[in-house]
């Protein structure tokens, strides 16, 4: 029972941390991919505590090794640690263990949220991905959020067809930065016009003002198209990117 209640104080103290790191780093940071499932985020969360905790471990036996007799694990030596015990020798230094065992757990959580924030495997994951032409992203994404940029282009131009038949034309104004439960997004267009029998019809205000918010899960094709906004007097052209 002993051994049972250590190992869960290690992995309170230690790992559960990991969870709630990596939970406040996409919170904080949010990715404009759906959000990962539960079973993901649990595994992600073990899988950088335990790193962190092996390295930690690590750190702490060449250090112990390098220099022998210092109180390097929590306030105690090596031997004391390991000794039948450890808690004796708690009791008998209680003003020098706790400070440098609340520094080091300390540091143990700035560890754990610098590694939830930055996420170095997945990083190195995805620039060898990107060296080999293979993109993390999804097409939706790329096509409405990083071509613009990519193009140093200010206006989207949207032709959507949903899947009743109609078709809309107009500015593409806005995207839900992340997707909606079933893994739809909300698309806002203005300047809107509806395609009938090869015509274009205006909807709404006669002066062309206005908006229309449609969802994904709605349109069965969506082409875009990416302009410079003109200047006075032209007419803007642009190159169509279907999607």
């Amino acid at each position: 029972m002993t051994i049972l209640l250590q190992l869960g104080l290690i992995f309170g103290a230690l790992i559960a941390p990991g969870l709630l790191t990596v939970y406040l780093a996409r919170e904080v940071s949010p990715s404009p991919e759906r959000d990962p499932s539960a079973e993901a985020t649990i595994l992600s969360a073990m899988t950088i505590a335990i790193v962190v905790v092996a390295l930690e471990f690590f750190a702490l036996s060449v250090l112990s090794w390098a220099f022998d007799g210092h109180r390097l694990w929590g306030g105690l030596t090596i031997s004391e640690l390991v000794s039948d015990n450890p808690w004796a020798a708690v009791q008998s230094r209680p003003e020098q263990v706790a400070p440098i065992a609340s520094l080091e757990y300390l540091v143990h959580l700035a560890l754990l949220a610098a590694a939830g924030w930055f996420n170095p495997p997945r990083a190195l994951l995805k620039r060898r991905a990107a060296a080999q032409g293979i993109r993390e992203s999804h097409p939706f994404v790329d096509a409405v959020r990083e071509a613009p940029d990519e193009f140093g282009t200010e206006i989207v131009y949207a032709s959507a067809v949903l899947r009743d038949g109609r078709t809309y034309t107009g500015t593409l104004q806005s995207v839900s930065f992340r997707p909606l439960n079933d893994g739809s997004r909300e698309l806002f267009l203005q300047s809107v016009e509806r395609i009938s029998e090869g015509h274009a019809v205006s909807i709404g205000h006669e002066s062309g003002d206005n908006g229309l918010l449609l969802n994904t899960r709605d349109v069965i094709a969506l082409e875009l198209a990416y302009t410079n906004a003109p200047h006075r007097g032209e007419i803007s052209t642009g190159t169509p990117v279907a999607t």
